[in-house]
């Protein structure tokens, strides 16, 4: 089974949240709402996601972007369906490896298809990667010296 690109971007956001990626999560919110994501799915997803970033920017533009968005009527089983894909994305995004393992397991109970699981694994793994881009384009902005970087990161291995 494979997903739709509401299910997609709807989770999207709940992994953008997780990465701290201000750009991504406007651009999930945006795509989410106009695929007729409705306020309480998207409340919901960003609650899921936010519980331990709700000091962050980009959950607080994802509640300036929903909030300020026209809403559609919701469905609970998209609310389920999506909250435990969401904690699988976000997951991933955290590199919890304990909270992958239960996500996956409760998807898997829930009757998410493997197929599902690894859609969300990979759109959390680019999330990430853009994630990630970001911050260099701004880091790349400092003026120093390049060695001074790869000194401090071989200290992670």
């Amino acid at each position: 089974m494979t997903l739709d690109e509401k299910t997609i971007e709807t989770v999207a956001i709940a992994i953008s949240i997780a990465a701290g990626c201000e750009p991504c999560t406007k651009f999930h919110a945006k795509a989410a709402r106009k695929l007729g994501a409705t306020d309480l799915e998207m409340m919901h997803i960003v609650a899921l996601a936010g519980s331990n970033w709700s000091e962050s920017n980009a959950f607080t533009a994802a509640i300036n972007e929903i909030v300020t968005m026209p809403s559609r009527g919701d469905d609970a089983y998209s609310l389920t369906h999506n909250a435990v894909l969401a904690r699988v994305g976000v997951s991933v995004c955290r590199n919890c490896v304990r909270l992958l393992q239960v996500s996956m397991e409760v998807a898997q109970e829930q009757g998410v298809a493997d197929e599902e699981l690894m859609t969300v694994i990979a759109l959390a793994a680019r999330i990430k990667q853009k994630a990630a881009a970001h911050l260099d384009r701004v880091i790349d902005r400092l003026d120093v010296d390049d060695s001074i970087g790869y000194e401090a990161a071989s200290l992670c291995v």
